[in-house]
């Protein structure tokens, strides 16, 4: 029941050595005082010795038996040389019975080395009854010289109960110091002074920077279309086409479709009728496909030299009723009459389209000092 209840409490709260007032007075008066030795030089007492610093315990240590139970511990640097405040890695390795509580003690000493950090503890099943516990240390030194780290003292709780420790070799180091290499070290001057707190203008450089690669890409596109548009107005558009060339187009277009041997009537006179008011409309300057006969016919009475009435031998507004007649009356006309309304519409075109007047060439301007044209002489009157 003992056993049980001191193996939680000796992983929790690891051993430490008693204090030098708890020793017996005559056990202190009798011990004599162990001389101090250098810094820089490894150590007198025996591997195998322990530490002085563990006080008593360490001392009725020695006189018990040797125990079975007891780990192996071992301890090792990350390397075994360096300069006056490096950081070293000491590993401390305790092989030890699964039944074997070990742990390291609250205070370390390491002689000339100075315990920084404690990392966290690795356990490993070695698969023999036997765990492997590595305890982890930063440590560093601040002298210099050849120097012993001693060994780390391991307490563990055996299979009895009983509290014992064992201590691992010392490592010897070697410490240079970081001004080895200066003939004459000085002190570094004194650094000038820090501004704390600087406005940081990068973020609105690069802003600035973004808005005028923005304004000059706008600016482009401006120039751009500017520059289009100069150019589309410089070049004068096309003269359109005369009316009476889109109207003889479109019925050479209808004669091809052949519409007439097909006996489709209805669609050729509605074709015929919509080439016909096109033509009139682009000719005479209004929107005859939006008009009936009747508004056709009053808005080309409205306009001098129409072709209202008689248009050489044929009748405008006969041949728009006769084509009104098939369209919407259900007037069924033979071929030949669909040939001669073809024809009709052929020499409305031709009767009606725009003719130009040869231009008057004007006589050029005699050069200054020349001498005045002769007179051309009268025709004289027969007798």
């Amino acid at each position: 029941m003992r056993r049980g209840m001191l193996l939680p409490l000796l992983a929790l709260f690891p051993l430490a050595a008693p204090p030098a007032s708890a020793q017996p007075a005559a056990a202190r008066d009798a011990a004599p005082a162990e001389p101090r030795q250098p810094a820089s030089t490894p150590s007198s007492q025996p591997a195998s010795a322990p530490s002085s610093a563990p006080g008593s315990a360490s001392a009725s240590q020695a006189d018990l038996p040797p125990d079975p139970d007891a780990p192996t511990v071992s301890q090792r640097l990350d390397r075994t040389e360096g300069h006056v405040g490096d950081v070293f890695v000491l590993t401390v390795t305790a092989v030890h019975l699964r039944t074997v509580a070990v742990n390291l003690p609250a205070n370390l000493d390491l002689g000339p080395f100075v315990a920084l950090e404690k990392l966290p503890e690795r356990d490993a099943d070695l698969g023999t009854g036997k765990v492997r516990r590595d305890f982890q240390l930063k440590v560093a030194a601040y002298e210099t010289g050849e120097l012993v780290l001693r060994g780390v003292e391991v307490t563990y709780l055996n299979a009895r109960g009983e509290a014992r420790t064992t201590v691992a070799q010392p490592i010897e180091v070697r410490i240079h110091s970081v001004l080895a290499n200066e003939s004459d070290p000085q002190l570094k001057p004194n650094a000038g002074p820090v501004p704390v707190l600087r406005r940081d203008l990068t973020l609105l450089w690069v802003l600035l920077g973004l808005l005028l690669v923005l304004l000059g890409v706008v600016l482009g596109l401006v120039v751009r279309a500017w520059l289009r548009r100069r150019a589309l107005l410089a070049v004068p558009p096309p003269p359109p086409r005369p009316a009476d060339e889109i109207a003889l187009e479109k019925l050479d277009a209808l004669r091809a479709r052949d519409l007439i041997a097909q006996g489709q009537l209805k669609e050729f006179y509605f074709a015929l009728s919509e080439i016909a008011r096109e033509y009139l409309g682009r000719r005479y300057g209004f929107d005859a496909l939006d008009m009936t006969t009747t508004e056709i016919l009053d808005h080309l009475g409205r306009v001098p030299g129409a072709p209202v009435g008689a248009a050489g031998d044929f009748d405008v507004s006969d041949w728009l009723w006769s084509c009104d007649l098939v369209k919407f009356a259900k007037h069924q006309p033979g071929a030949d009459e669909a040939l001669a309304a073809l024809a009709e519409a052929y020499r409305v075109v031709a009767a009606t389209r725009l003719r130009l007047e040869p231009a008057v060439q004007m006589p050029a301007e005699a050069p200054p000092g020349a001498p005045p044209p002769a007179p051309s002489p009268r025709p004289e009157a027969s007798a």
